[in-house]
């Protein structure tokens, strides 16, 4: 008799999260690298291109030239920020703009250093802000969803069920002349 095996597959290991696997089970991505799934893939390809998004973000409100080194501090002082999703460094970047652009027109700086450094104070000091007004967003957003699923719509509702005659009953005169025969 001859031996069945079943397939096995080679393994490979997940390019997000590190996790071991086999090419039978796992997603081979566009790129050429292994995931455990096609989300994992997209969630990776997502917080990718919003990082590319900060980082130009970053390069417009600072008004640097594509061909211009960027200061080693910027991704020194991302990574402090790693807390915060890349969405409200995003928009914490847009929200001071104002202040960032006015800063960059009329203070002197000594270095691109010192430059970079003073942008990202701006942001760090007012990320919270954003952080919170965002979570708070989405806990009202996530409440008012809530409630539309649970309020039940009245016409379906079937109220011929619960009908009963309450006064019949109320005479207790039965009641009393039991006690009496006794």
């Amino acid at each position: 008799m001859a031996k069945t095996t079943a397939p096995k597959g080679r393994r490979v290991k997940c390019q997000a999260t590190g996790v071991w696997g086999t090419t039978l089970t796992y997603y081979k991505a566009p790129d050429g690298h292994w995931y455990k799934d096609e989300a994992t893939y997209q969630d990776k390809h997502h917080k990718a291109a919003m990082h590319k998004q900060v980082i130009t973000a970053l390069a417009d409100v600072m008004m640097f030239d594509p061909s211009m080194a960027f200061p080693t501090i910027i991704p020194k002082k991302l990574k402090e920020l790693s807390f915060y999703d890349d969405e409200i460094i995003l928009a914490t970047i847009e929200q001071c703009r104002d202040k960032i652009g006015y800063a960059m027109r009329t203070k002197e700086f000594s270095s691109e250093y010192g430059r970079a450094a003073y942008v990202m104070a701006i942001i760090k000091n007012h990320i919270n802000d954003v952080y919170k007004a965002a979570k708070s967003n989405a806990a009202v957003q996530h409440k008012q969803e809530a409630k539309a699923q649970q309020v039940p719509i009245l016409q379906d509702l079937d109220f011929g069920a619960n009908t009963q005659d309450h006064h019949a009953h109320r005479d207790i005169s039965d009641f009393l002349f039991d006690d009496e025969q006794e």
